[in-house]
Parts: structure tokens; C-alpha cells; sequence
């Protein structure tokens, strides 16, 4: 999705409901929007111009503890809630929000996503776990909870943006129950990756399928799950959503359920998740009946502590 809706003069309840409505025409049940979408109302209350580098890029360049900035990202929180609501009610699905500024009680900084229900309430919450070295420069704090949350197409858990790259995140959601991944990404133009389609091309834009394989694809294949990839395009940013399934599942034995037709604009994906055959894959290998519990239980709480000290 293009992140700067303000750009055709919509709000941006009405510019989701517009994008989306033509998919629920056609039975969609889940809408899965990109990362830092709700980060650009913020922009739009500081007056940030359109053209600036987007979201989190323009707002770390300010002084998040300065008063007025504190007050613009509480109000964008709220907005940015009401919008996802406004539009999961108008459309009739279960919504997972973009990103957005959450501000806690303390005022610690938060990116983080809400997951609405068909009647425009929201069922959960995801902050973001992991910080690149930037990210809390920024002045972000990292989450410390993970959460599972039940919709009408999956368990769903969220991966936003840095969460994605650290195999605990996924493995804990999916030993919490989840079976479908959300992953909410954010690639600029000069620092994009290779994109995998289902013909079996690939069709680099610098980095390389070593690089794609790392990120959702990964996680999917490691936890037996679906994987939900939506990507903001446009303001400097270029991606392709793609759904991954473990390889079994997929035609092309390649892990590529779905992927959108382009990486530079506006575009709904729609696929159906056969949680039946993804069962089906399970129940033949079950990765899971394979731990080694106790070996993990010896040296992971060690480890952790390490890194602490």
C-alpha cells in the first residue's frame, strides 16, 4: 500500500475501504495492512510534507521527548485506532492494523499493531520486540510481550519489522498456538531484496534470495505455518506482499503461496489459507514431537542470561 494517502486528498479510513472493498466482494475474511501506516498520521499532525522520508525515517529526525511531539503521537495513536476500527466495521472483516505509535502509561514509545475485529473492536495488540540499532536511537522501546489471536482465518502472530529477522519471535508465536504469521514489512529503494515469484523467476533489486529466504519464508518453513507479507510501496519504499506456505503446499514447491504482481504500487492480494491441508502437513512431519526440551532447557536460560550480563 502507498503510505502517503494524503496524497489523493482521502482520509485514510477511506482510502483502506476503497482499496480492500473489491477483495471482501470476494469473500475475504482477514485484511493484513502494512508496517508504519499509522505512523504517517503523526507526520501529517507535526506537518511533516509528504515528501519527506516516511514514518519512523521523518519522525526520528525530531526530538521525540519534546512535549509537542509526545502530544502528537498520543493523538495519532488514537486516530490511527480509530481508523483501523472504522474501517474494519465499514468493511466487514477482521483487520490487522499498520503500525503506529504506541505511548504507554510511562511514556515509553512503542511500534505497535492492532488486531480489529469484523464489528470494530480491537481483540489485541503486538508491539514490536526487536529495535534495530537506529529504531532506539529514535527513542523506541521494545516489547516484551507475545501474543496469539483468533480470527476466522487463523491464530494469528504478528512480526513487525525488526521481529522478523530473530527465529525466537515466530518460534514462540507458533508454540503459542499461532498458524498464521503476519509479517509487517518496510524496504527502501536503495536497500531492497531479491523478490520470488511463482513462475520461478526472480527478479532482483539488490541483495539477493539469501537475503528474501531469511525473513517471513524462513519462519514458515521452520514452524509449519502460513505467512502473511504486507509491505508498504511508494514514499521510498518498494516491496511485493507475498503468502507463504511450507514447501509441500505450494505448486512450485517453493514456499510462494500468492505474491502481488508489483513492488511499486498499490495492489490487494487475495488468497484462500487451507488450514485443513496445512494440518495434513503437520500431522506427516511433525516437527514439533522432535525438540529436544531438555537439552534446550539446559543451555537457553544460561545463554539469556549471558547476554544480560
Amino acid at each position: 500500500m502507498e503510505p502517503r494517502w494524503q496524497l489523493d486528498g482521502t482520509s485514510l479510513a477511506q482510502r483502506i475501504v476503497d482499496l480492500v472493498r473489491p477483495a471482501v466482494s470476494e469473500g475475504a475474511e482477514l485484511v493484513a495492512l502494512p508496517a508504519l501506516l499509522g505512523w504517517g498520521i503523526a507526520g501529517s499532525r507535526l506537518g511533516l510534507p509528504l515528501e519527506a522520508p516516511y514514518g519512523l525515517e521523518a519522525l526520528g529526525a525530531l526530538e521525540l521527548s519534546q512535549p509537542d511531539v509526545g502530544r502528537a503521537l498520543r493523538r495519532a495513536s488514537e486516530e490511527a485506532t480509530d481508523v483501523y476500527c472504522q474501517a474494519a466495521q465499514a468493511l466487514g472483516v477482521w483487520l490487522v492494523g499498520g503500525s503506529m505509535p504506541q505511548v504507554s502509561e510511562g511514556d515509553r514509545l512503542y511500534n505497535a499493531a492492532p488486531v480489529v475485529d469484523l464489528g470494530g473492536k480491537v481483540k489485541g495488540w503486538q508491539r514490536q520486540t526487536h529495535l534495530s540499532r537506529v529504531e532506539r536511537t529514535w527513542g523506541l522501546s521494545r516489547g516484551e510481550d507475545l501474543s496469539v489471536i483468533e480470527t476466522p482465518a487463523g491464530r494469528l502472530g504478528l512480526l513487525l519489522r525488526e521481529d522478523v529477522y530473530y527465529p525466537e519471535v515466530g518460534r514462540f508465536l507458533c508454540l503459542l498456538g499461532a498458524n498464521v504469521l503476519v509479517h509487517q514489512g518496510s524496504w527502501h529503494t536503495s536497500g531492497q531484496v531479491l523478490i520470488h515469484n511463482n513462475c520461478g523467476e526472480n527478479q532482483s533489486l539488490s541483495i539477493g534470495q539469501a537475503e528474501w529466504m531469511s525473513r517471513l519464508w524462513r519462519e514458515v518453513q521452520a514452524n509449519q505455518v502460513f505467512g502473511l507479507e504486507s509491505v508498504l510501496v511508494g514514499g521510498g519504499y518498494r516491496g511485493r506482499a507475498t503468502v507463504h506456505a511450507p514447501l509441500e503446499m505450494t505448486s512450485g514447491r517453493d514456499g510462494v503461496l500468492a505474491q502481488a504482481g508489483s513492488d511499486n504500487m498499490d495492489e490487494v492480494l487475495l488468497t484462500e489459507l487451507d488450514l485443513q491441508a496445512l494440518q495434513a502437513v503437520v500431522d506427516y512431519y511433525p516437527i514439533y514431537d522432535m525438540l529436544n526440551e531438555d537439552m534446550y532447557q539446559r543451555y537457553f536460560p544460561a545463554l539469556y542470561e549471558r547476554v544480560r550480563e
